[in-house]
């Protein structure tokens, strides 16, 4: 049966490069080579993408602050696509708003009823004035809301309506933590938890769903990491109770044992980069995507500004990390990470390169260039279809 690739454009704001859009491409399981066979979208600036294998629909998010109903804010949008598993045609069934600016990451949960959206939010502001009792006015800055939104999906796969909204406080000492930004919702292999990693005040936070009551509830308090770090996207290890993230601020990747109370106990941090590696001057290094391995036994880390990949090995008693390799990428903007259902290919997405770049993955779990790179405008994000 054929596989397929998603491959998303996405866009900082500024207009999308020409022939953008969600690419559906072929994938062949020996070569790891892409066919490009159509494109399902080219109006809106999607992102991440996520596959209800069960159904077999695709979600995709518009990242963006406003909708086209509105002159202005509204927030952005889940996209709901149709996936045929015999033909493999796309039909675009659904647009849902979600209220909130910069949908960033999505998660649907085990039963298929429920979707946790993250929102990044903007880094806009207004300013309004306030007067104390003595009579003296003082600015009041408000930023836009960053939530973790919990939705309702139907028994077609459409997104329901939002059944919960929680909003994060706190900001960090970077540039870009003037406000909460929540950058990804993942569910733990058991279907109990959703991590919420928010790089704007320095918190991994862990959800419960109260089923009964359509509400998201806080397993205590957030796990707070180092200033500035960032907490950015974060995998769950497939069998064991190891939980990873990356970051934006540092270039650790930092593990954690976990229970399914949401309880986080420090594992320590480990370094992407490695101990020869020569960082130039005023350099800026941000993590991007981060996967795990489906045999548990490997973590990959993309790498911005480095424009590579980091390999980890995983020990399986303790959860630590041992970096054996970093990968060059060879383009501008290395943003996002695949693996394919097999755990053979790896694919990169290059944002600023244009390009889709494919590696196989050896029985060591390091990665070599396959040869198979592909031109897609401002690449995001990848996702695997397996019907």
């Amino acid at each position: 049966m054929t596989e397929y690739v998603f491959i998303s454009s996405w866009s900082m704001g500024d207009a999308l490069p020409e022939g953008s859009g969600v690419g559906q491409y072929e994938f062949n399981p020996t070569t790891g080579a892409l066919k490009l066979i159509r494109m399902l979208n080219d109006t809106g600036k999607l992102n991440v993408t996520h596959i209800d294998e069960k159904r077999n629909i695709l979600y995709a998010l518009d990242e963006s602050a406003e909708l086209p109903t509105m002159r202005a804010g509204g927030g952005g949008a889940i996209h709901t696509f149709r996936l045929d598993p015999v033909t493999g045609a796309c039909e675009q069934i659904s647009c849902v708003p979600t209220f909130c600016p910069h949908p960033a990451y999505l998660t649907l949960d085990t039963t298929g009823k429920y979707i946790v959206v993250a929102h990044h939010g903007s880094h806009s502001c207004i300013t309004k004035i306030g007067e104390d009792d003595a009579g003296t006015y003082y600015p009041v800055v408000e930023f836009d809301d960053s939530l973790v939104e919990l939705l309702s999906v139907n028994e077609d796969g459409t997104v329901g309506e939002i059944l919960d909204a929680v909003k994060h406080t706190g900001s960090g000492p970077g540039t870009r933590q003037k406000n909460p930004h929540p950058h990804s919702a993942n569910m733990s292999p058991s279907g109990s938890l959703f991590a919420v990693c928010d790089k704007g005040n320095d918190g991994v936070y862990m959800y419960k769903i109260d089923r009964e009551n359509d509400k998201l509830i806080a397993c205590g308090p957030p796990h707070m990491t180092p200033p500035g770090t960032m907490p950015r996207y974060c995998v769950y290890h497939p069998t064991q109770p190891f939980f990873y993230h990356n970051c934006e601020g540092s270039v650790d990747v930092f593990a954690y044992r976990y229970d399914e109370e949401g309880n986080l106990d420090s594992l320590g941090s480990f370094s992407s980069m490695a101990a020869d590696h020569v960082r130039q001057i005023d350099a800026m290094y941000v993590q991007q995507g981060l996967c795990m391995h489906p045999s548990g036994n490997f973590l990959y880390d993309v790498i911005y500004g480095a424009e590579m990949v980091a390999v980890y090995r995983i020990n399986q008693e303790d959860g630590s990390l041992t970096l054996i390799q970093n990968q060059p990428v060879g383009y501008e903007w290395s943003r996002g990470g695949t693996l394919s259902p097999d755990g053979r290919f790896l694919v990169v997405t290059c944002f600023k390169g244009n390009k889709a770049v494919v590696f196989r993955i050896g029985d060591d779990g390091r990665i070599s260039p396959t040869g198979n790179e592909y031109d897609h405008p401002a690449a995001a994000y990848a996702t695997f279809w397996r019907p």
